[in-house]
């Protein structure tokens, strides 16, 4: 499996924007959000993305054989996310983009959502996330409890991902607390 950096992503976004010949709107999440809108210098093996992108798949085709690089590019199978985050996208400026509009989801967001698979890999994004621009401790709480209740999975799952994200970016004093702030009434 390959791994790109945010410097490969970024050449080959502009490889696919040169292939298209109107505006198209990209909703990206996942590794490549964090690394384009938040500096995360990990790499990723993809780019997701939420909506159809049909209308990409010959740009994309001729963007690898322009570049390259093999990235894939396609919608994720299961889009857990707060339930307002729609509201609160980011637009992505990227130099050299003429066609592409790239939103990501705002950072908390962003965290909410990479914390459902409760994988390392996103505990560390999570953490290079909240060092880039610290993530609000009383936001993601209130988001988890007021906009994560719809998402797939054990609850109890759930609630273990969010008290592992919460100890690892405020320490174990702060779990208790936070899942106070997100027990439902």
């Amino acid at each position: 499996m390959d791994l790109f950096s945010r410097e490969e992503l970024g050449v080959f976004l502009r490889a696919v924007d040169r292939h298209l010949h109107e505006p198209f709107s990209l909703l990206i999440i996942g590794g490549t959000a964090a690394a384009l809108a938040f500096d995360v210098t990990s790499y990723t093996k993809d780019i997701d993305v939420m909506g159809n992108v049909t209308a990409l798949e010959e740009a994309c085709r001729a963007a690898r054989l322009e570049t390259g690089l093999n990235i894939p590019l396609g919608p994720v199978g299961v889009e857990d996310h707060p339930e307002n985050m729609m509201e609160r996208l980011l637009l992505v400026e990227i130099s050299g983009l003429t066609h592409l509009i790239i939103h990501v989801p705002e950072r908390h967001d962003l965290v909410l959502m990479k914390m459902m698979r409760g994988q390392q890999n996103d505990v560390d994004t999570a953490l290079e996330i909240h060092g880039y621009q610290p993530l609000l401790f009383e936001e993601l709480c209130g988001r988890f409890k007021n906009e994560m209740g719809h998402v797939h999975g054990d609850p109890g799952r759930i609630r273990d991902n969010f008290a592992a994200l919460i100890e690892s970016l405020y320490g174990e004093a702060a779990v208790r607390r936070a899942l106070a702030a997100v027990k439902k009434s």
